[in-house]
C-alpha cells in the first residue's frame, strides 16, 4: 500500500513534470504559427529589379482584406495601388506561405492563396498582372485548371533577365504534395511539369535563375527533410541532392524553408533543420564540381526564417532568431562571396520582435524587410538598408 506522503510527492512530481511539458510545447506552438491570426500586414513579398524594389503586403483588419503594391526607388516609396481581386474569396496567404511578387521591366506579376477545400481550408492561386510598373492592375489566369478548389501554396517566383517568369508551388491535384512548375511569358503560361512528385508539404520554395538561363529551385525534400534543389536543363528536369545533408528523418512538416541565389560559377543558399543534434540555420555553397557543401552556422540554436542576397561578390545572410521572449533579425555580410563573414548585427529595436526577414540587392547594396509586432500585436513591415 503506498504511503500518503509518497503518493503526494509522486503526484507533484507529475504535475511539474506536466506543467514543464506544457510550456516546452507552448514556446514551440508560438515560435512556429505566432503570425496565424494577424492585424496589420499580415503577409508580403519584395523584388528587386534594377534601381527598383517592388513591395506587395496583404493588409488585414478583421474580415477586410487588401492587396497593396508600391515601389521604392531613388529614396522614396510610390503611392500604394489596390490590386484587383474577388471580394468573395478570402486570402489565406500569411508569413511563411507569402504572396509574391516579380517583376522585369514595368511588367510586374503578383501571386496569392485564397481559401479552398484543401489541408487547413488552403485553395488555388490567384494572379494579378501590371504593365506599367505597378500603377494598374488586371486579373489574370494561373497555371492550372480555373476550377480546382484544392491546395497550391508555398510559391516560389522571379523574373528573369528577358522578362520570363517562373513560378514553383506545392500542388496536391495528384493527392500528395508535390513540386510543379510553370513559366509566364507573352501573356501565356507554359504547361505545369512536376519537379518532384512527392515533398515536404508546408515549407516555402526558392527559385533563382542562372546566368544561362536554367531555373534552379530549392525546396524540403520528403525523406530526409533536408532542403534540396532541382535544375532545369533542355531535357528536363534535374535532382541535384540535398543542401545542407542532416540527414533529418521526421514525419512532420517544420514550416521552414530558405534562401537560394545563383552567381556565375556557384550557387548559394541559406537552410533550417530541426534535426535534434544540429538544430538551426546554416549557409551553404556549391564547391568547384557543382556540389553543395555545408560551410558554417548562422546565430544559434534558435535562429530560423532565413534568406539570401548576393549583388557582385557581396553575399548578405540574414534570419531571426529568439532573445528572451522576442525575435530579432540578424545579417551577416560577406565580401567575397562567402569566404569570410563579418559580425553578426541585430536589426530590430530590442522592445518589438521582429520576424521573417527578406534581403534584396541592389547594385548600390542589400535591403533587408521584415515583420514587427508591437506590444497589441499590431504587425507592420519595416525595411532597412545595409
Amino acid at each position: 500500500m503506498m504511503r500518503p506522503r509518497t503518493g503526494l510527492i509522486i503526484a507533484v512530481t507529475v504535475v511539474v513534470a506536466a506543467a514543464l511539458i506544457g510550456i516546452r510545447l507552448l514556446r514551440s506552438k508560438v515560435h512556429a504559427h505566432k503570425h496565424d491570426k494577424v492585424t496589420g500586414d499580415a503577409s508580403f513579398d519584395v523584388a528587386a529589379d534594377g534601381q527598383r524594389i517592388h513591395l506587395l503586403i496583404l493588409k488585414q483588419h478583421g474580415d477586410h482584406q487588401a492587396l497593396l503594391h508600391k515601389r521604392i526607388e531613388n529614396g522614396g516609396e510610390s503611392a500604394e495601388t489596390e490590386l484587383p481581386r474577388a471580394a468573395n474569396e478570402k486570402i489565406i496567404s500569411k508569413r511563411s506561405n507569402d504572396v509574391r511578387v516579380a517583376a522585369h521591366a514595368n511588367h510586374v506579376v503578383a501571386l496569392w492563396q485564397v481559401a479552398g477545400t484543401g489541408f487547413m481550408n488552403r485553395g488555388p492561386l490567384r494572379f494579378a498582372e501590371s504593365l506599367d510598373g505597378g500603377t494598374s492592375w488586371k486579373a489574370i489566369a494561373g497555371p492550372t485548371a480555373a476550377n480546382r478548389t484544392d491546395d497550391q501554396g508555398f510559391a516560389g517566383f522571379t523574373a528573369d533577365a528577358q522578362g520570363k517568369f517562373h513560378l514553383v508551388w506545392l500542388d496536391l491535384e495528384a493527392k500528395v504534395k508535390g513540386l510543379r512548375y510553370a513559366a509566364f511569358a507573352g501573356g501565356k503560361w507554359s504547361a505545369v511539369e512536376t519537379i518532384d512528385a512527392a515533398t515536404c508539404q508546408c515549407c516555402w520554395n526558392s527559385i533563382a535563375v542562372s546566368a544561362g538561363g536554367e531555373p534552379v529551385v530549392m525546396y524540403r525534400a520528403l525523406k530526409p527533410r533536408d532542403m534540396a534543389t532541382a535544375r532545369r536543363r533542355r531535357d528536363g528536369w534535374v535532382k541535384e541532392g540535398s543542401v545542407d545533408n542532416f540527414g533529418w528523418q521526421i514525419e512532420a512538416c517544420p514550416h521552414a524553408g530558405g534562401g537560394l541565389a545563383l552567381g556565375k560559377k556557384s550557387a548559394f543558399a541559406v537552410t533550417w533543420t530541426g534535426h535534434e543534434k544540429e538544430q538551426g540555420t546554416y549557409f551553404a555553397a556549391t564547391n568547384g564540381a557543382g556540389k553543395w557543401e555545408r560551410k558554417m552556422r548562422l546565430g544559434g540554436k534558435f535562429a530560423r526564417n532565413p534568406d539570401i542576397a548576393r549583388t557582385a561578390d557581396r553575399l548578405a545572410a540574414v534570419w531571426d532568431e529568439f532573445e528572451g521572449e522576442r525575435r530579432m533579425v540578424k545579417v551577416r555580410i560577406s565580401p567575397d562571396g562567402g569566404n569570410e563573414w563579418r559580425q553578426e548585427e541585430i536589426l530590430t529595436d530590442t522592445q518589438v520582435s521582429g520576424s521573417y526577414p527578406r534581403v534584396v540587392a541592389l547594385p548600390q547594396g542589400f535591403t533587408v524587410f521584415w515583420s514587427e509586432t508591437q506590444k497589441g500585436g499590431t504587425a507592420g513591415v519595416r525595411y532597412k538598408k545595409i
